[in-house]
C-alpha cells in the first residue's frame, strides 16, 4: 500500500486531537485549547518520522512521546496529576484502537495502525473520521452559542466566593460577552467588583494593592482584557476557595478566577459580578 506523508501526518493529528479531547474531557481540564493542538502535532510529526527512525519504536522513546504530550497539552500542577492524565491517556488511546479496529471491520477498508502511527486508504472512512473530530472540536463553541441563545432573559444568578477569610454571596450577571480567562490554567473568569468582596480578599492581595502590582506576589493574577473605548487594561485577579453558583433553582460548583473591579458593574446596583457563560458547564450539585 503507497503512504503519502501529507496523509499520514493529517491522519495522525486528527487522530491525536480525538484523543486528546476524549481525554480532557475526562479530566475536566481547562488549558487553552492550543496547547492541545501542540501536543497533537507533536504526535503526528513522531509518527511521520517513526519509519525512518527505527530507534523512535524503542517503548522507551514512545513513553517519553506520551509523557511530552501529557505535558503539553493538560495541567499537571504536581506528580500524581501527571501521573493520572497519563493513565487516561493511554486509555484513551487504547479505546481510540478499538475504534480504528470496529471501523476496519465495518467498512472493509484499509487501515493500518502500525508501531502507534494510524494510516487509512479509504477516503469515506478518512472523511468520516475527520467529520467526528471537527464536530467535537466545533462542538465547544456550538455549546456556547446554545448557552448564550439560553441564558436571554435569564440573566441574574446567585454566587457564593469563599476563601480563607470568609465567604459572600453577590448578585452576578449572566453576561456572554465575557470571555476572560486566566492564561496559566485557561480557567474562566468572574469579574466581581471590590467593594462586595473587600471582607474575603486574602491578605497578600490587599497589600498588592497598596504596594502596587511591581511588587505582587505570585499568588496574584494579573488578567488583561479588551474593551471598547480603552484598546487593553489589565485586572487584578486571584483564586477562590471554592465558588457556587445558583441560577434557575440549580446550584453550580465552578472552578474559576476572580478578577478583581474597583469601579461598580451597575449603575443601579442590580448585580456586583459578571459571570463567564462556561461557569455552567461545571458538574451541578
Amino acid at each position: 500500500m503507497e503512504i503519502y506523508l501529507e496523509l499520514l501526518l493529517l491522519d495522525n493529528l486528527v487522530m491525536n486531537l480525538a484523543i486528546l479531547f476524549l481525554c480532557r474531557r475526562l479530566l475536566s481540564d481547562h488549558k487553552h485549547l492550543c496547547w492541545l493542538w501542540l501536543s497533537a502535532l507533536l504526535g503526528a510529526v513522531y509518527a511521520v518520522f517513526m519509519p525512518l527512525l527505527p530507534v523512535l519504536a524503542y517503548f522507551i522513546c514512545k513513553l517519553i512521546l506520551a509523557g511530552s504530550m501529557v505535558l503539553i497539552g493538560f495541567t499537571c500542577r504536581n506528580v500524581k496529576r501527571f501521573l493520572f492524565a497519563l493513565l487516561c491517556f493511554f486509555g484513551c488511546t487504547f479505546v481510540a484502537i478499538g475504534a480504528a479496529i470496529g471501523l476496519y471491520y465495518l467498512s472493509g477498508s484499509t487501515i493500518m495502525m502500525e508501531s502507534g502511527a494510524f494510516y487509512t486508504g479509504s477516503s469515506l472512512v478518512r472523511g468520516a473520521l475527520y467529520a467526528l473530530v471537527f464536530l467535537a472540536v466545533l462542538g465547544k463553541w456550538l455549546l456556547e452559542l446554545l448557552q448564550k441563545r439560553h441564558m436571554n432573559g435569564h440573566t441574574l444568578a446567585q454566587m457564593e466566593i469563599s476563601t480563607g477569610a470568609g465567604a459572600v454571596a453577590v448578585t452576578a450577571l449572566m453576561d456572554s460577552g465575557n470571555m476572560l480567562t486566566e492564561k496559566k490554567s485557561g480557567l474562566p473568569v468572574a469579574v466581581v467588583q471590590r467593594s462586595s468582596i473587600q471582607k474575603i480578599l486574602p491578605d497578600y492581595f490587599k497589600s498588592t494593592y497598596e504596594g502596587g502590582t511591581l511588587d505582587a506576589p505570585p499568588e496574584v493574577i494579573i488578567i488583561p482584557y479588551r474593551s471598547l473605548g480603552k484598546k487593553q487594561g489589565a485586572l487584578l485577579g486571584f483564586m477562590p476557595g471554592q465558588v457556587k453558583v445558583v441560577w434557575e433553582q440549580k446550584t453550580f460548583l465552578c472552578a474559576c478566577a476572580i478578577g478583581v473591579c474597583e469601579e461598580p458593574l451597575s449603575g443601579n446596583g442590580d448585580y456586583e459580578a459578571i459571570l463567564h457563560p462556561l461557569m455552567l458547564k461545571e458538574a451541578e450539585i
